[in-house]
């Protein structure tokens, strides 16, 4: 049971950082930072692999719909983070 807490907290983690960094790439891209963009459009799959690691490492369906329902999550709080701090940077 330890492991699978740990492997939903990993899973969350990664993808909080994993989507932060996706909208920081897109924000970068917008505004002609190339250097900036080239080391975060590198860094994004590796940032993501362990993710997808679990969930091809699932076996059953109902297990890979709480590994989605994580990510999903996740997203929402990396996304509004990133909008946040823009907001906050811009204004």
């Amino acid at each position: 049971m330890e492991m699978t807490r740990k492997k939903y907290l990993t899973v969350f983690l990664l993808t909080v950082l994993g989507d932060f960094v996706a909208s920081c790439y897109g924000y970068l891209i917008a505004h002609e930072q190339i250097i900036a963009q080239m080391f975060l459009g590198f860094s994004l799959p590796f940032i993501n692999f362990l993710s997808i690691k679990y969930f091809i490492d699932s076996k059953t369906t109902r297990e890979r719909l709480k590994i989605t329902f994580c990510c999903a999550c996740a997203m929402v709080i990396g996304s509004t983070s990133m909008l946040l701090l823009l907001k906050d940077v811009v204004t």
